[in-house]
């Protein structure tokens, strides 16, 4: 259950930036993103799974969210500065 809950900010966070990145910006990719984030959500649940260890996937939780995170503020930065 904490994996699927801690996947889906990881998967819209990434889906998002990406989305940010891509010529146009958000507004032209949005819905794109929006559908494809869930493709990355049941992924990133499924591979997470396999983790053994609670501590590792804690871990793996955390710094797949704060990286995805970091890269959709980096969007944002990108994108308001252009």
């Amino acid at each position: 259950m904490i994996v699927s809950v801690a996947a889906l900010p990881f998967s819209i966070a990434l889906c998002a930036a990406f989305a940010m990145l891509l010529p146009g910006g958000w507004r032209h990719s949005a819905i794109g993103a929006m559908v494809l984030s869930i493709p990355v959500w049941v992924g990133a649940a499924s591979w997470w799974v396999g983790v053994a260890s609670h501590r590792r996937l804690a871990a793996y939780l955390a710094g797949g969210n704060l990286v995805a995170f970091a890269l959709l503020y980096a969007a944002q930065r990108i994108g308001s500065a252009s």
